[in-house]
């Protein structure tokens, strides 16, 4: 993937790791990182495990528990010397 720094994109690509983030605005740049990606077979192949094993830590289920896990630190850490509830799906 060869996307724009900026935005939205910087939570999605790991420069180097899911693709290749380049400026915004700068179609040379851009042209590079497309030419150079086309050009790489394994990175292509890297940036796309990668970006599978990115894309299944942000599934509803992951997020959700992730979720769950902030609210039971905040209601525990409200109620001093109390354990917070055990909270299910």
């Amino acid at each position: 993937m060869v996307a724009p720094a900026a935005g939205g994109p910087l939570d999605l690509v790991a420069d180097g790791v899911t693709g290749y983030l380049v400026p915004p605005s700068d179609p040379d740049a851009f042209t590079a990182a497309v030419t150079r990606l086309a050009a790489d077979p394994a990175a292509r192949a890297a940036f796309g495990a990668a970006g599978r094993r990115k894309v299944l830590s942000r599934s509803w289920p992951a997020l959700t528990e992730e979720l769950i896990g902030h609210y039971a630190a905040v209601l525990g850490a409200g109620a001093k010397g109390s354990r917070p509830a055990e909270v299910s799906l």
